[in-house]
């Protein structure tokens, strides 16, 4: 008896998904030009979502605790070359504590994550980037939320001002 090979039909699906997708997007994008279908392009992404809209025009405004942004990258190469649009969650806010010990990540004393991925990835002891302070007025904390994410854990907190928006998940 035969089987059908779901990894190739996950694979078939995916392709026509795509094909679909820049077919819309590049009559949306004519039509639209400051609304975004944006697809997340690495090949482990930092959160489990990968396609997701940002409206260009729509003004920051306020953030919030858990809001998707988009933002450029800023002093993150090699890993992010600069100026690059990156997506990550807001997950410290000004004011907030970011305690990083041992290799775990918390803030306000709820852990959130921690540092094996990367201390593996980078050949660095758990505790190497350790460190405790408080977020200034203009600073937030970005984190995905998945194991491999690159995000303020390793390069720090990102200044508000220089986030271009809020991003809603597709799918």
């Amino acid at each position: 008896m035969k089987h059908f090979d779901f990894s190739r039909k996950r694979l078939l699906t995916g392709f026509i998904l795509g094909l679909v997708l820049i077919a819309v997007k590049t009559g949306y994008d004519h039509a639209y030009p400051n609304r975004k279908l944006l697809v997340g392009k690495q090949v482990m992404s930092c959160l489990p979502w990968d396609f997701f809209y940002w409206d260009s025009d729509r003004p920051v405004g306020e953030i919030k605790r858990y809001d998707l942004l988009i933002f450029p990258a800023r002093k993150m190469q090699p890993v992010i070359k600069d100026g690059e649009k990156i997506v990550k969650m807001a997950a410290g806010l000004p004011g907030d504590k970011v305690s990083i010990r041992d290799g775990i990540v918390s803030i306000n004393g709820l852990v959130i994550g921690d540092m094996a991925y990367g201390a593996k990835s980078f050949r660095k002891p758990m505790n190497y980037w350790d460190k405790e302070y408080v977020l200034q007025p203009n600073e937030i904390f970005v984190f995905g939320t998945e194991y491999n994410s690159y995000d303020s854990r390793y390069w720090g907190a990102y200044p508000m001002d220089l986030v271009d928006g809020h991003v809603s998940v597709l799918f």
